[in-house]
C-alpha cells in the first residue's frame, strides 16, 4: 500500500502557555495519485494529463509561534518541477503575509482540469444567463498586507510559453500593486505594472504594458492556434477601467496606447489582391502566392478608449502593393462599429521599407455594423478616374463592379476580424 512518510525534528518550548517552535520537516517523496486510489478517493479534478500528481516531495523549516510564523529553506518537488521558497505569516486577522518563491519550470497545461462538454444550451447575445450577479466580497482584501516575489525559469499554460519570469506584488489597506512583473515572450520583453484598488465595492484596475521585439507570429498561434500575423510586436499601452465584470469592464474601459509590427504579414488576406486582379493586366503585378497573405514592413496601430469607445486617428500599414490608413471607432460596450479604411494601391514592387509617396488607385472603405456581422461600403466613385502610374485607359482595365465589390468587401471583413477588437 502506498504510504506517505514524514519526519519531524525540532523541539516545541512552552506548548500550553506560549508556545514556541522550531522544527524541521521532512515529507518523503510519493504518489497522491497512488494514494488516493488504495484509499478508493478521486481527485477533486482530473487533470488534462493522467501522469501528474505522481511525484510529490516536500522539506521545510519551522520557527516562531502561532501569532508569527517564519518558514525557511522549503524546497518542494511536484513532478518534474522543484520549488524553493520561504515565508512568513503574521497577524493572521489581517493577515500579514511576506513570501520569496522560485520555480524552476513547470507546465500548467497539464494540470488544468481535463475538458467537459458543456451541454447547457447557449445563452443568447443581450441576455442574462440567470439573475443578478453575486457582488465580489472584498473584506479579506482590504485587510490583507502582502510583500511577495515569484520567479520562474519556464512556464507554460494554454499553450503560451514563458521565461525567466520576475514578479513583484505587495498589498496594503486594499490596494494591491504588481510592481512589476517582467518576462521573456517569444524572443521579446514584457513588462507589466498594475493596481487593484478594492477600497470601494467596486474595484479600480490600472494597468501599463510594454512589448518589445516579442515574434507575435508563433505567440497568435500557440495561443489561438490559427495563423493570423507575423512580425515584431512592440506596444505600448496604460489603461484604467472599474468593476470585476465584462460588460462593466467594457464599459469604464479607458487608456491609450499605441502598437507596433515589423516586417511580418497579415496571413490569410491579400489586401493587395485587388491592384494586383488591376494591374495583372497591365503587367504590374506579381503572381499570387499560393497561400493569400500581405507583407508589411510596418502595422502602426495608436488608439485611445474613452469609457470603452476604441478610437484610432490613423492606424497605418505599409507593405510593398499597398499603403492602407484607418480610421474611427469601436465601441467595445455595444459591439459597433463606425470605421474608414483607405488603401493607397501603389505601381511599384520596391518591396518592404519603400516609403516615397506614389501615386495610384484609391478605394475608401466605410465599416459599420457589429462586431459580428460588419458591413462594408467601398467608394467606387473614387476609384474610377484614378491611374496607376505610366499607363492609360485605367478604367477600361477594371474588373466589374460587382466583382470589385465582392472581392474588397471579403478582404475588408478579414481584415478586421484580424484587429485586436475583431471578432
Amino acid at each position: 500500500m502506498e504510504t506517505i512518510t514524514i519526519q519531524v525534528k525540532g523541539r516545541i518550548e512552552n506548548p500550553a502557555s506560549s508556545p514556541q517552535m522550531n522544527l524541521a520537516m521532512n515529507i518523503e517523496s510519493f504518489s497522491p495519485r497512488q494514494l488516493l486510489e488504495k484509499i478508493q478517493k478521486p481527485l477533486p479534478f482530473e487533470p488534462k494529463d493522467s501522469k501528474v500528481f505522481n511525484t510529490v516531495a516536500l522539506a521545510l523549516k519551522l520557527s516562531g509561534n502561532p501569532k508569527d510564523i517564519a518558514v525557511s529553506d522549503g524546497k518542494l518537488t511536484l513532478d518534474d518541477s522543484q520549488i524553493a521558497f520561504h515565508a512568513r505569516a503574521k497577524d493572521f486577522e489581517k493577515p500579514d503575509l511576506k513570501f520569496d518563491l522560485n520555480l524552476d519550470r513547470i507546465d500548467l497545461d497539464r494540470y488544468l482540469p481535463a475538458p467537459v462538454k458543456d451541454e447547457r444550451p447557449p445563452v443568447e447575445k443581450g441576455k442574462s444567463s440567470g439573475g443578478p450577479s453575486k457582488k465580489t466580497d472584498y473584506t479579506s482584501l482590504r485587510k490583507l498586507v502582502l510583500d511577495g516575489k515569484i520567479e520562474v525559469g519556464e512556464l507554460k499554460v494554454k499553450d503560451v510559453r514563458m521565461q525567466n519570469i520576475i514578479l513583484k506584488t505587495t498589498a496594503s489597506n486594499g490596494v494591491i500593486r504588481l510592481e512589476p512583473c517582467v518576462l521573456d515572450l517569444y524572443k521579446g520583453r514584457m513588462d507589466v505594472n498594475g493596481t487593484l484598488d478594492v477600497r470601494e465595492n467596486t474595484p479600480q484596475t490600472a494597468m501599463k504594458l510594454e512589448l518589445n521585439g516579442t515574434q507575435v507570429g508563433p505567440l497568435v498561434k500557440d495561443l489561438l492556434q490559427k495563423e493570423i500575423i507575423e512580425g515584431a510586436l512592440n506596444a505600448d499601452v496604460d489603461i484604467r477601467l472599474q468593476g470585476d465584470q465584462p460588460e462593466v469592464i467594457r464599459r469604464t474601459l479607458n487608456g491609450k496606447g499605441n502598437l507596433t509590427f515589423k516586417d511580418g504579414a497579415i496571413v490569410g488576406i491579400d489586401l493587395a489582391n485587388l491592384v494586383r486582379n488591376i494591374e495583372a493586366k497591365l503587367g504590374l503585378a506579381d503572381k499570387p502566392s499560393e497561400k493569400p497573405r500581405t507583407d508589411f514592413s510596418e502595422l502602426f496601430i495608436p488608439f485611445s478608449i474613452t469609457d470603452g469607445l476604441f478610437k484610432t486617428d490613423g492606424s497605418m500599414l505599409n507593405s510593398p502593393l499597398l499603403r492602407l490608413v484607418a480610421t474611427g471607432t469601436a465601441d467595445l460596450a455595444k459591439e459597433t462599429l463606425n470605421m474608414k479604411v483607405v488603401p493607397k494601391f501603389v505601381g511599384t514592387l520596391v518591396g518592404q521599407g519603400d516609403t516615397k509617396q506614389r501615386s495610384g488607385v484609391m478605394v475608401p472603405v466605410n465599416i459599420t455594423g457589429s462586431f459580428t456581422q460588419p458591413k462594408f461600403q467601398p467608394d467606387f466613385k473614387s476609384l474610377i478616374g484614378q491611374s496607376v502610374p505610366d499607363k492609360k485607359d485605367i478604367e477600361k482595365m477594371i474588373p466589374p463592379k460587382e466583382k470589385v465589390k465582392e472581392d474588397l468587401g471579403k478582404q475588408a471583413e478579414d481584415l478586421f476580424k484580424g484587429l485586436p477588437f475583431g471578432k
